[in-house]
C-alpha cells in the first residue's frame, strides 16, 4: 500500500486552512496536511521532511506576491507548487511558472474534485518536467562523451597518418631508386609486374594517408589566405595530382577565367572529383567551366551509372561509400571536396547527368568586375 501524500499548506487564514483541509479529506487522495501560517514557519517544517506538493497562499503576513513563491521555492527546491489566489482574476506574473509553480487555484468556489485534479496535475507535470530535465542532462553527457570520442579519434587518425607517412615515403623512394639503378624495362616480366603493382599500391596508400591528414587539418588548422588565380591552371594541376589518365579527361575552360580562393584547395577538389569519377564512373570524363551572371560554374561529369538515389543523402558524409570496400578509398574524398569548396565560399551539389552518368557542380562567387579587375573581398 502506497504512503499517503505529504502536503504542505502555507496559509495564514484559519478559515481558508480549515476549508482546504475539509475539501482534501473529501477527495479520493490519501493525504497528510501540514500547515505553516507564515513564510517564517516554512524552513523548520521543511527541515528533515519531504513534501510531495505545496499549496501556497501568495499573501502572507511576512511576504507578498511573487516573493512568496521565490522564498518557498528556495526551501522546497524539488517540490511542485500550487498557488492559492483570492480571486480567479488576480494577476499573477508569468515568472511564477518559471519558478516551479505547476497550477493556480482560486479560493472562490473550491470543490473536492477541483482540489484533487489540481494536485494530480501538479504531480504529473512535475514528474514530466523532471524526466525532461533528466533527458536533457543525459543528452548533454552523451554530447560531451561524443565530443571527447571525436577528439580522441581525430588525434589517433592524425598520429597514425603521420607515422604511416614516413615508411610510405621510404617505400616510394626505394621503388624509384630501383628504377634508376636498373631500368624497369630491363627486368624480367614477372619482376616488372611486381614492381608496377608495388608502385601502384604505394601511390594508393600515399593518397589514403594524405586524405586522413587533410581531413584532420581541416578541423584544426586555419586555411591559407585566398588569392586570385587562373582556373585552367589549377585544373591542370588537379589532373596531374589525380590517379586518372590525363588522356581520358576533356577540359573546356576559358583561358581568361579566374577564381578567388585557396589554389591548393581547388587542385585537391579537382583531383578528388576526377579520382572519384574514375573509380565509380566511366569515360568520357569532362571538366567544364563557365561564368554565369554572378558565379563561376565548374562541372566534373562522367558517363557511368550515376549515384544510387538511396545513397544521395550520404554522398558528402565522411567514411561513407556507395559500394564499401569494393573500389578502395576511405570514403573521405567527397567530404573533403565539400569542406574545401565551402571554405572558399563556394557551393557544391550533385546532378544526374542525362542520359547517364554523374555530374558534380561547383559554383564560386565571381569576385571580379567584368573589366577583369578584382572586386574587394568581403571581410571576416
Amino acid at each position: 500500500m502506497s504512503s499517503p501524500l505529504s502536503v504542505l499548506l502555507v496559509e495564514d487564514d484559519d478559515g481558508d486552512a480549515r476549508l482546504l483541509a475539509l475539501l482534501l479529506a473529501e477527495t479520493d487522495l490519501r493525504a497528510e496536511l501540514v500547515r505553516a501560517r507564515s513564510l517564517a514557519e516554512v524552513p523548520p517544517l521543511v527541515e528533515g521532511n519531504r513534501f510531495d506538493v505545496a499549496l501556497v497562499d501568495l499573501h502572507l503576513p511576512d511576504s507578498q506576491g511573487l516573493d512568496t513563491v521565490l522564498h518557498v521555492r528556495a526551501n522546497l527546491a524539488d517540490t511542485p507548487l500550487i498557488v492559492l489566489t483570492g480571486t480567479s482574476s488576480e494577476h499573477l506574473p508569468e515568472r511564477a511558472l518559471q519558478e516551479g509553480v505547476q497550477d493556480f487555484l482560486s479560493k472562490n468556489g473550491l470543490e473536492p474534485p477541483v482540489v484533487a485534479h489540481a494536485i494530480r496535475y501538479a504531480l504529473d507535470r512535475h514528474t514530466a518536467v523532471r524526466r525532461l530535465q533528466d533527458i536533457i542532462l543525459m543528452q548533454d553527457q552523451l554530447r560531451e562523451q561524443l565530443e571527447e570520442t571525436n577528439r580522441l579519434k581525430s588525434e589517433f587518425v592524425t598520429v597514425a597518418a603521420h607515422e604511416l607517412r614516413t615508411p610510405i615515403t621510404v617505400i616510394v623512394g626505394a621503388l624509384s631508386t630501383l628504377d634508376r639503378l636498373l631500368p624497369v624495362d630491363q627486368w624480367p616480366p614477372k619482376a616488372t609486374r611486381l614492381w608496377a603493382a608495388a608502385k601502384r599500391q604505394s601511390r594508393r596508400l600515399s593518397d589514403l594517408v594524405g586524405d586522413l591528414l587533410l581531413a584532420s587539418a581541416l578541423d584544426h588548422e586555419d586555411p591559407a589566405p585566398p588569392t586570385r588565380f587562373p582556373l585552367a591552371e589549377a585544373i591542370d594541376e588537379g589532373i596531374e595530382a589525380s590517379t586518372i589518365d590525363p588522356g581520358s579527361v576533356t577540359v573546356s575552360v576559358p583561358p581568361d577565367l579566374e577564381v578567388t580562393g585557396v589554389r591548393g584547395h581547388l587542385v585537391r577538389v579537382i583531383a578528388n572529383l576526377l579520382t572519384n569519377a574514375e573509380r565509380y564512373g566511366a569515360p568520357p570524363i569532362e571538366v567544364r567551366a563557365t561564368r554565369t551572371v554572378d558565379t563561376v560554374r565548374l562541372e566534373v561529369r562522367d558517363h557511368g551509372v550515376g549515384v544510387d538515389p538511396d545513397f544521395l543523402p550520404y554522398l558528402f558524409e565522411p567514411f561513407r561509400q556507395a559500394e564499401p570496400g569494393s573500389r578502395g578509398g576511405l570514403g573521405l574524398g567527397l567530404q573533403i571536396v565539400e569542406r574545401l569548396v565551402k571554405d572558399d565560399g563556394g557551393d557544391i551539389r550533385y546532378e544526374s547527368a542525362a542520359p547517364t552518368g554523374a555530374c558534380f557542380v561547383i559554383e564560386y562567387p565571381d569576385r571580379s568586375d567584368r573589366s577583369g579587375r578584382d572586386a574587394p573581398l568581403a571581410s571576416g
